[in-house]
């Protein structure tokens, strides 16, 4: 991982402490973020610990289409359905696609998430009102919410 990214130095000694206790030996390897970069493309490593950023339209190609991914993941079900993705307009559409792909991740995929920077709050477009979470509360003002 890079060494200057201080969250991620912490959750690197936690993850090297869970898996002492579950008896498995690890040694973090910490670098330059140049390093790290240079590691990853050339997929010179066991586990990484990174992160990733969607763009606006949540396009999660890059990540898991076979010749598009730092990872060398290669999976022919989840390629067909980004591909069809890629030609959907409809959302009711979108929505039943991105479910197959979670169904085909959740047992195929080689990597996971273990840890969420942020807390995400995603809700449906009919919900309104005063609509205020906090960092520390997503719920916060929930009184001040309601479905239109």
């Amino acid at each position: 991982m890079n060494r200057e990214n201080q969250t991620r130095q912490r959750l690197a000694a936690q993850i090297k402490d869970y898996f002492a206790a579950a008896g498995v030996a690890s040694h973090v390897t910490s670098v330059s973020f140049e390093e790290y970069e240079r590691r990853v493309a050339a997929k010179q490593f066991d586990l990484v610990l990174g992160s990733v950023s969607l763009s606006e339209n949540y396009d999660p190609s890059f990540l898991f289409k076979t010749d598009n991914n730092p990872f060398g993941i290669s999976i022919e079900d989840v390629d067909q359905t980004l591909n069809a993705l890629a030609l959907k307009e409809n959302t009711s559409q979108k929505q039943l696609l991105y479910y197959e792909l979670d169904e085909t991740l959740k047992t195929e995929m080689p990597m996971i998430t273990l840890y969420a920077e942020y807390n995400i709050l995603v809700f449906d477009s009919r919900l309104k009102g005063e609509i205020i979470p906090s960092g520390t509360d997503i719920f916060y003002g929930i009184e001040r919410w309601f479905l239109s």
